[in-house]
């Protein structure tokens, strides 16, 4: 018989593909009344609360992952007191996350999405090379408070 797994949200297809035949996804409103007991993992993405109440309510659970790299939604010390190990993915993110703050700064120093918005609507009739030029983000100092692994990778 496979482990059934309680997942918070729906799962994209790739991990429901990759769990087809190793485990059953069951979804957190049907895995919360005990009709499909023993749930022995919980999968979270969607950062519901995981503390001892609903720990004990479960009560065969040997897994709590969370999808992501934050485990504050998930109450450590019931879980350890449970026997119940917790799995997260901290650094897996900080990469992406440094990349997006950079292409969002970029974004917002050339005003992009104004530009885009006025080069798509009917007020644009004809290139203008000094218009809506934004700042130049070439050579200038960026301060970044809080040097974690994120600002790190920045």
């Amino acid at each position: 018989m496979l482990p059934k797994v309680l997942a918070d949200t729906p799962l994209a297809d790739a991990l429901v593909e990759l769990l087809d035949g190793q485990a059953v996804v069951v979804p957190w409103d049907a895995g919360q009344d005990g009709r499909v007991a023993p749930i022995e993992g919980v999968l979270t993405y969607g950062h519901v609360p995981v503390d001892g109440p609903l720990l004990d309510r479960l009560g065969t659970v040997r897994v709590v992952s969370n999808y992501g790299v934050g485990v504050d939604h998930i109450d450590l010390a019931a879980a350890a007191a449970r026997g119940v190990r917790v799995g997260a993915t901290p650094g897996i993110l900080d990469g992406a996350t440094a990349d997006m703050a950079m292409t969002l700064l970029l974004a917002a120093g050339r005003r992009l999405a104004e530009g885009v918005r006025y080069a798509r609507s009917p007020a644009f009739t004809r290139f203008d090379p000094g218009y809506m030029l934004g700042q130049e983000i070439h050579g200038q100092t960026l301060g970044i408070v809080g040097m974690g692994r994120i600002g790190c990778e920045i």
